[in-house]
């Protein structure tokens, strides 16, 4: 810190002389931060990109846990996925097919192989969690298992309570 002397003020010469200092040793220069990571990124395909449609009024208030994952189904196929879901919260998990994958089923089952809840819905989406909250009170493994009546790509997210 440069004081100046109540009895002299400094001199035009000697501002700039100060100024010039302070320009060369990159003082009174600022550099942003770079902008933090996209919290929402775009989806990566149409499926995801109807997922995230359906959730505000499908998993209201509810967060995207991880990635999508895809699948592609034959007709009276089934393909699955091991959640690992925490105590605590509540799960839902969405699924949006392609036109051509006609009839789109969820089924939750637990590690022992009972059917715990399964969709309700009719069409190339599904939910699961809406009959009944999907709450765990002790960390659980599940099997989330899909089918359809048609043959295409299948999209599912997982979504949990903040």
């Amino acid at each position: 810190m440069i004081l100046a002397s109540s009895a002299r003020p400094l001199g035009p010469e000697t501002v700039l002389a100060l100024v010039a200092v302070l320009v060369l040793t990159g003082c009174g220069t600022y550099t942003p931060p770079p902008a933090p990571p996209d919290p929402d990124p775009v989806p990566a395909d149409p499926l995801e990109a109807r997922i995230r449609a359906r959730a505000p009024s499908e998993a209201p208030y509810m967060i995207r846990q991880g990635a999508a994952q895809h699948f592609t189904v034959s007709a009276g196929q089934s393909a699955s996925f091991t959640a690992i879901l925490n105590s605590g919260l509540c799960y839902k998990v969405i699924a949006q097919g392609a036109d051509a994958t006609g009839e789109l089923e969820l089924f939750l089952y637990s590690v022992d192989g009972v059917l715990v809840q399964q969709d309700t819905t009719t069409g190339s989406g599904a939910i699961l969690g809406t009959t009944r909250p999907i709450c765990p009170e002790d960390p659980v493994q599940y099997r989330v298992e899909l089918r359809s009546s048609g043959a295409g790509e299948v999209a599912t997210q997982l979504y949990t309570s903040p």
